[in-house]
């Protein structure tokens, strides 16, 4: 018992990645003192190792624990069973802590590398990697992170032409944001935003309105009216005023949006080529054909080689090309 004691404990502290020089020299001088048979010399070096932990420093969670875990052990041998309990009990609640705050941060870079995909048209990588990142935050009760893995496999929905497939995580991550920050709050103005364009595209236009107006009016209050976010909404009110045939409330709006979008991101943004292709549609439509081709063609020159072919942006605005140019020929012949 006496020669495993340290053992065990020094590979738990080296496995979580825990390089604190203190730490480990007090174990093995604990380890050393017990296997002497002097276990009360070996209980005191571990309450100095224990003490010495300067907290908040890197792996201090996982150092700590391991030492309290070879303390609780000798407590143990010493027949000090109520002081052994209360050192493995906060042992377990410093690993607890220590797994959970990795857990935190693994599903956040599994969420980083689902919007990675998504933005390159890798829809199926995205969606295996915002899965992952759903069961690992949904392990540890982090609403906040939680919120966020549901709005994007909302927006994956929307990527993939799958709209109602979303619409409930779109919904639940704006129960979530509404519940713990408050109907004004900015995180719920982006989840509206998301929802609002899943209703749209499935044809529930008056509720989409109201989403996207509720977060561009939450945008405008808290950043001002010329912010990005603000122009994002601005393009999907566009659009609805477009649904509504109302076209010159659409071209205003969607001036506007990519005059902000412009300006933030610069003229080859992915989300300023949103705008521009979505206006180009609209010219399309009010028999601008010339604009409206050359628009979607910028559009195309922008995207090609930094997209995947599949990326839903760049495979519209080729097939508006196609038709615009097909739409222009036709025209010259008659």
């Amino acid at each position: 018992m006496t020669a495993k004691l340290g053992i065990a404990c020094h590979l738990c502290l080296l496995t979580t990645g825990d390089v604190s020089p203190g730490a480990v020299a007090h174990q093995e001088a604990a380890s050393a003192a017990f296997e002497r048979g002097d276990a009360l010399a070996a209980e005191r070096i571990l309450r100095c190792g224990i003490a010495a932990i300067f907290e908040g420093a890197d792996g201090a969670l996982a150092a700590r624990a391991a030492l309290r875990v070879d303390l609780g052990n000798i407590l143990t041998a010493l027949g000090q069973y109520d002081d052994a309990e209360r050192q493995l009990r906060a042992a377990a609640d410093d690993v607890n802590t220590h797994l959970r705050a990795a857990r935190l941060l693994h599903g956040m870079c599994l969420n980083a590398l689902g919007m990675l995909s998504r933005y390159t048209a890798r829809f199926d990588d995205a969606a295996g990697y915002y899965e992952l990142a759903q069961t690992e935050l949904r392990s540890i009760e982090d609403e906040d992170a939680l919120a966020t893995i549901l709005h994007n496999i909302a927006g994956l929905a929307h990527a993939r032409e799958d709209a109602r497939s979303g619409i409930e995580a779109g919904q639940e991550s704006v129960r979530i944001r509404t519940a713990r920050h408050g109907e004004n709050s900015v995180l719920v103005a982006a989840d509206l935003s998301n929802l609002g364009g899943l209703l749209f595209d499935v044809g529930r236009v008056e509720e989409a309105a109201q989403c996207v107006t509720r977060a561009c009016e939450i945008f405008a209050n808290s950043y001002g009216p010329d912010h990005h976010e603000v122009a994002v909404n601005l393009g999907n009110l566009a659009a609805v005023a477009a649904a509504g045939d109302d076209f010159e409330e659409a071209e205003r709006l969607y001036a506007r949006a990519i005059a902000i979008k412009t300006r933030v991101w610069g003229p080859d943004n992915p989300t300023t080529l949103v705008s521009i292709h979505n206006f180009a549609r609209l010219l399309a439509r009010m028999g601008r054909v010339d604009e409206a081709w050359q628009h979607a063609q910028d559009v195309v020159a922008a995207l090609a080689g930094r997209v995947g072919e599949d990326h839903r942006l760049l495979r519209r605005a080729r097939e508006l090309v196609v038709e615009l140019a097909r739409t222009s020929e036709q025209r010259l012949r008659s």
